[in-house]
């Protein structure tokens, strides 16, 4: 069974250098938050930008990112 944090790291690999609003996290996982602060602490490294008023982005950087078998 694929967990929701497991979804919202596939979204945020599929998106790529673009991102994944919180608008597209949330249709994942509705407290998506806790898997992305959880997802930074396994070593991923997502900047978290506002767009605008409650709109968010999420880019998964790859490049930075500390955690084996990316």
């Amino acid at each position: 069974m694929e967990t929701a944090k497991a979804r919202i790291l596939a979204s945020l690999k599929a998106a790529g250098p673009k991102g994944s609003t919180n608008v597209e996290l949330s249709a994942i996982q509705l407290r998506y938050g806790g898997s992305t602060h959880e997802l930074q602490k396994e070593g991923y490294d997502i900047t978290i930008t506002r767009v605008e008023g409650g709109l968010f982005l999420y880019v998964l950087d790859m490049s930075k990112s500390t955690t084996e078998g990316l």
